[in-house]
């Protein structure tokens, strides 16, 4: 696959993800095609950027991309488990995912 290509899926299932996160906290009824598509979108999200990271010749051992990893795990694990558990608490955490996501974008665009 070309980098563009990826880089393109890799965008894409960040927006799913958003979406899905979205429907998944700030929606009051239980909804399996949301989680389906939060897990299936948040596994591609690590496929395609690990290929771009390939493609790119990026180092693997960089801080940056263990704290995207980091950040990845939280989002993942937090979304699933609180959208299944606490019904009470899905704004809450709602706010603290969008800034997880947010600090994920500046990792990437500046590389910290």
């Amino acid at each position: 696959m070309t980098a563009e290509y990826l880089l393109v899926l890799h965008t894409m299932s960040i927006i799913s993800v958003t979406a899905a996160t979205t429907f998944l906290l700030l929606n009051k009824k239980k909804s399996t095609i949301a989680q389906a598509f939060f897990v299936v979108f948040g596994a591609l999200i690590l496929i395609t950027g690990i290929g771009l990271m390939d493609k790119y010749n990026e180092s693997f051992y960089s801080l940056w991309l263990i704290g995207k990893l980091v950040l990845w795990v939280i989002l993942m694990v937090l979304v699933m488990g609180i959208s299944q558990r606490y019904k009470h608490k899905h704004s809450q955490v709602f706010f603290w995912v969008m800034i997880v996501m947010f600090f994920s974008v500046l990792l990437t665009a500046y590389r910290l």
